[in-house]
């Protein structure tokens, strides 16, 4: 436990000022309006922009865009382009950088679900 508290703080013997950047970071972004709401969305799979903006019925389109351009800019999201005709988009978790997040905020939501 005191080590957990350590590397919160950023007093292990690792790298610590890039680690609490990091940590940092994460933090300002799982703090902004609506990304926890978005990040959660596409873990069912890749899914179009008008379904992501249904599914977050108070979330205004430009809101959501930038989010999810911060999500895939974060390498959290990728973002796919059909070749045929019509083309669609559709977004969908990056499965290795995603993975450890999703699992952390679907636990809070579960946790939050039993209260």
């Amino acid at each position: 436990m005191e080590d957990d508290v350590a590397n919160l703080r950023g007093t292990d013997s690792g790298d610590t000022r890039a680690r609490s950047e990091a940590e940092a970071q994460t933090l300002r972004f799982l703090t902004q309006r609506w990304a926890v709401e978005i990040i959660t969305l596409p873990s069912a799979g890749p899914a179009r922009y008008k379904d992501l903006r249904q599914s977050i019925l108070r979330v205004h389109d430009r809101m959501l865009s930038k989010r999810l351009d911060t999500l895939i800019d974060e390498g959290l999201v990728v973002r796919t382009q059909s070749a045929g005709k019509p083309i669609t988009v559709t977004d969908s978790l990056a499965a290795s950088e995603a993975e450890g997040l999703t699992a952390i905020v679907l636990a809070v939501c579960a946790y939050a679900k039993r209260a």
